[in-house]
Order: structure tokens, then C-alpha cells, then sequence
């Protein structure tokens, strides 16, 4: 579904992703992970179009879109939703929904898509009128995430959903991905909390400086010796265990 070939990015000068190539099946919830300044949120800016490719391809639906804007890559079916929340936070919840399903016409499939979204996060449902920026840090983590499914996006973008969160709060935020996956959402996910991420998800990649340096079935990535020396130590035990 979605495909990354010897994909090349840059920040000015200098040489953000160096050749990453990568692939996200149908159905499947796949991880990003690796250390801070490693490329992860590099890479998802690359695919939903807010940084352009100096080089490689993103395939989605086996259909080029490196050079499309960030407004005809969600039309196309990709949602991003990016580290650090990013709500409004001076309007209520509602409303913010609403924006993510500014694609739909329709009132009814909008209150439809609204309700789907609190029966997942309930206490959305809740905080209806409640300002975005008075809301925790755990709510208005979940609140972005409502906003980008309002628009039944084909593959979610998530990029460090636990950023900030307190341990118990970030469980409940990754089991609500991990349903979402269960539902038939495809998904990739940039984390640093390797642990959670390996503990949900189907595959991951280990990116490292640009480059992805492993792969392989996230079971067998938590067992990996290399990859628990350097992701998993006992700061990230307290989400799981």
C-alpha cells in the first residue's frame, strides 16, 4: 500500500534520509523506530508531502505522490498526525473534529464519523465543548488522532503519540492504536518508546542517522540483542511491564 525507494531528504544542506526504503502492507501496523534526530519524523513529513524527496519515490497505491502537496496527499488517503498534538486549542473539541472532516459534505456521515471517534476515545465525547488547550496532554493526544481518522484516511501517520504522556496514559493511548490496527486501520507509527511500539505492532524498521540499519517481525525485534541494549532499557519497562 504505501512504499519508500531509495528515498533521499534533505534540511537545507543538510543530508536528512539517506537512501531509506520501506514498505507498509495493507491491514498492517508498522513501526519507525530509532533515536532522537535519527529521521523518523523526517521520513513521515516525506510521505505526507510536507518535505519533497531530493531523490527516491513514495509509492502509495503503487502511484508516485513525492511530489504532490500535503492537501492532495490526504486526499489521496493519508493522515498525519504530527508530534506535539498540534490541536486548536482556543476552539472546542467538536470543532476540531469537524476540521478533520472538512472533506465531508455531508452532516450526517460528519455526526456518523464524530461518534465512531468518541466510541473510541470516550472521553471526547465528554469534553464536546471543552477548549482543546485546556485539555491533558493524554486528551489532546487522543483528540489529534480523532481529527485525523475524521477523514477515514487509507493509511494513519502517527508521529510520537506518546511524546510527554505519563506511562499509564501513553498505555492507553497505544491500546487504542493497537485496536484501531485490529479493526483493519493500516498504520505506520514513529516512536521512540520502542518498547510499546515493538509490543503492538506487526514489523518494524531501526533507523539510525538517516538510514535504516534492521527490519524484521517486532517479536523478533524485542528479542534482538543489539536492539535491547540500545532501545530498551529500563525507561521504557514502566508502559508494559
Amino acid at each position: 500500500m504505501l512504499r519508500l525507494k531509495s528515498v533521499h531528504t534533505y534540511y537545507g544542506n543538510v543530508h536528512a534520509l539517506k537512501g531509506i526504503s520501506l514498505h507498509v502492507r495493507p491491514g498492517e501496523l508498522v513501526a519507525l523506530i530509532g533515536a532522537n534526530g535519527a529521521g523518523k519524523t523526517t521520513t513521515l513529513k516525506t510521505i505526507s508531502g510536507l518535505l519533497k524527496p531530493a531523490k527516491g519515490t513514495v509509492e502509495f497505491l503503487q502511484e508516485d505522490i513525492a511530489k504532490l502537496a500535503p492537501n492532495k496527499v490526504v486526499r489521496k488517503g493519508i493522515s498525519h498526525v504530527p508530534e506535539g498534538r498540534q490541536v486548536f486549542g482556543k476552539m472546542n473539541v467538536s470543532a476540531n473534529l469537524e476540521l478533520g472532516g472538512y472533506l465531508v459534505k455531508d452532516r450526517e456521515t460528519i455526526r456518523q464519523r464524530m461518534a465512531e471517534v468518541e466510541n473510541l476515545f470516550p472521553v471526547l465525547g465528554q469534553r464536546r465543548e471543552q477548549l482543546a488547550g485546556t485539555l491533558s496532554g493524554g486528551e489532546q493526544q487522543m483528540l489529534a488522532i480523532g481529527r485525523a481518522l475524521m477523514g477515514h484516511p487509507k493509511v494513519l501517520l502517527l508521529d510520537e503519540p506518546s511524546l510527554g504522556l505519563a506511562p499509564i496514559v501513553a498505555h492507553t493511548v497505544f491500546t487504542s492504536i493497537a485496536k484501531l490496527r485490529d479493526e483493519g486501520m493500516t498504520i505506520f507509527l514513529v516512536e521512540q518508546n520502542a518498547r510499546a511500539a515493538l509490543n503492538i505492532s506487526d514489523r518494524a524498521y531501526v533507523i539510525e542517522t538517516g538510514r535504516i540499519i534492521m527490519e524484521g517481525a517486532s517479536k523478533e525485534l524485542l528479542n534482538h540483542n543489539q536492539i535491547r541494549r540500545a532501545y530498551l532499557g529500563k525507561a521504557y519497562k514502566e508502559v508494559w511491564e
